[in-house]
């Protein structure tokens, strides 16, 4: 019997996959690469369409083969894995065309900007009978997965409501290929809290969205979001998301508040992106304040430490012939309940971001 998608992406890999790298950007350098080097990942290639960029990579990270074509990777039969970094425009048909070679796949969030481009590309994959597995990386960032542990061990009871509250600064000129993007906040980062909510929690029942940006900012997308998912019977999350503030008035907490008690925490990361600072946590019984609870950091860090268990998330799916848990037709159900947000919304052009009400 195979073991449960829980089970496998916990499982150890025992056996070598050979990894190629599509993409030598900032994320790779920072997170792929030093998570895949202290786990024992095999990465035998990388490709870019920046050689130089790819050379310094594999020359700091030991890889043995720079590819001047993406064909390199493509063609190379002892790859199995392609871990594709690279934007969402120029993601699919770099997908496709590795589907089309029986590579296995880890992709990055989003795997596209609508669902619906997205079931393409995961249909692709499941009749090619290959692993596509997403990056949505939030999962295994240490609060999160600590927080998702406890609830589904019964620790806080049934779950009635969810918090992220997140203030950051974020130079989105970092990323220029977003700032055309109509779609941001949200489908690029708040993409992350939104799948964490939704594998605890399942489909909402509603949801109700407003978003927007101010007059004077340099993107075309949402900058702020305030989001709430209504659950019936008085059960709701509610995600309120603002990248535009000063860079000194970070401040990002999450609450679960359950029928016998409450988790609480913050996400590091958001605390001088990438690196940032260690997670925080609290266990909360039902009736205790929480000034009496005190606030722990945990161990491992979202940069680099997360970007191994996705690897090997998929891995050992690889191994054991299961559909790993962040699989592109899960991710699907993530990608619907964004499509949802931006539908229940429109873009608002304001002087200020409004109070939440």
């Amino acid at each position: 019997m195979a073991q449960s998608t829980e089970q496998a992406d916990r499982t150890a890999v025992r056996e070598p996959h050979t990894i190629g790298i599509v993409g030598a950007g900032g994320i790779v350098k920072a997170a792929h690469l030093p998570a895949y080097t202290a786990a024992g990942f095999s990465v035998s290639a990388i490709y870019d369409r920046d050689v130089d960029r790819a050379t310094a990579l594999a020359a700091e990270f030991g890889i043995p083969k720079v590819c001047r074509e993406l064909a390199e990777v493509l063609d190379d039969s002892s790859i199995e894995v392609m871990d594709i970094a690279v934007p969402p425009e120029n993601q699919s048909e770099i997908l496709l065309r590795a589907i089309g070679r029986g590579k296995h796949l880890l992709c990055q969030k989003p795997l596209a900007r609508t669902a619906v481009q997205a079931e393409v590309l995961v249909k692709a994959a499941e009749d090619a009978g290959v692993k596509l597995a997403v990056n949505v990386s939030m999962r295994w960032a240490p609060a999160m997965r600590k927080t998702v542990d406890l609830i589904r061990q019964g620790a806080i009871g049934d779950v009635r409501t969810v918090l992220f509250d997140v203030k950051y600064y974020e130079y989105w000129n970092t990323w220029p290929w977003l700032v055309p993007s109509d779609r941001l906040v949200v489908l690029f980062d708040m993409i992350h809290v939104l799948d964490v909510t939704r594998t605890i929690m399942g489909p909402a029942r509603s949801v109700k969205a407003r978003y927007g940006r101010a007059e004077d900012a340099d993107v075309a997308g949402e900058t702020w979001a305030d989001i709430v998912l209504d659950y019936g019977g008085n059960v709701i999350a509610r995600f309120d998301e603002d990248s535009r503030i000063s860079p000194d008035q970070t401040a990002v907490r999450f609450r679960f508040t359950g029928s016998r008690g409450a988790i609480t925490g913050t996400l590091g990361i958001y605390y001088d992106y990438p690196f940032g600072r260690a997670d925080t946590f609290r266990l909360i019984p039902a009736g205790v304040d929480d000034e009496t609870v005190s606030e722990r950091e945990l161990p491992g860090r979202w940069v680099p430490d997360v970007f191994s268990e996705t690897m090997r998330a998929l891995l050992a799916a690889i191994e054991h012939d299961t559909v790993p848990g962040n699989s592109g037709r899960d991710h699907l159900d993530t990608l619907k309940l964004v499509d949802s947000i931006y539908g229940a919304g429109r873009l608002e052009i304001l002087p200020h971001r409004p109070r939440r009400e």
